[in-house]
């Protein structure tokens, strides 16, 4: 069965992102059926995520820059992605890292986190960390309940938002012996 969903949390920064989650659902569905099995879009990288994510951004009527140059506080660097939300007066950097399993999620978006502080403070933008979480489950395991098992963990994470993509056609592309479900997304605003 699909799984594909959305959580904002409530009293949360990023509340305004529906439309934009909305549109990365449906971005790796897209990928998923046109490449009838034989790929996945969150196979990939951090930054091959972030581009799926930037996509989503455009599609929402948002604008979007990829790895662009930033002023950091120790000296200059790249930012992994910067949002300009329909209907908002501030930009987003957002730090992003993406992990193998469903362990240590907390530590993870720590990580993205600790590198999204290293952009300078400004009221002219809020700075994001986020994390792509693309488990791995070995054959004979029972799926469904390993990701049921994932979202319940993600989901008690200290965030402002947690999305998930498991589709269907995700449980018939297998790379050495391992099955890639799915793809969560989990962000927390630092502003």
């Amino acid at each position: 069965m699909d799984k594909k969903d959305f959580n904002l949390k409530k009293g949360a920064k990023l509340r305004h992102w529906s439309s934009l989650l909305e549109e990365w659902l449906l971005l790796i569905d897209r990928y998923c059926r046109r490449m009838k099995n034989k790929d996945l879009p969150f196979f990939y990288t951090e930054k091959a995520n972030t581009g799926i994510l930037a996509a989503a951004a455009w599609r929402a009527g948002w604008i979007a820059l990829q790895e662009f140059p930033e002023k950091k506080l120790n000296g200059r660097g790249f930012a992994d992605l910067w949002l300009f939300p329909e209907n908002k007066d501030k930009g987003e950097y957002i730090e992003a890292k993406i992990h193998w399993t469903s362990d240590n999620i907390e530590n993870n978006l720590t990580d993205a986190i600790n590198d999204v502080e290293k952009i300078a403070k400004d009221k002219s933008y809020i700075r994001i960390g986020l994390l792509f979480i693309c488990p791995s489950y070995a054959k004979n395991i029972d799926i469904e309940q390993k990701i049921g098992e994932a979202i319940d963990k993600a989901s008690k994470i200290n965030s402002d938002v947690i999305a998930w993509s498991f589709p269907n056609q995700a449980r018939k592309v297998w790379v050495d012996k391992k099955i890639y479900p799915g793809i969560m997304l989990i962000a927390k605003s630092i502003d």
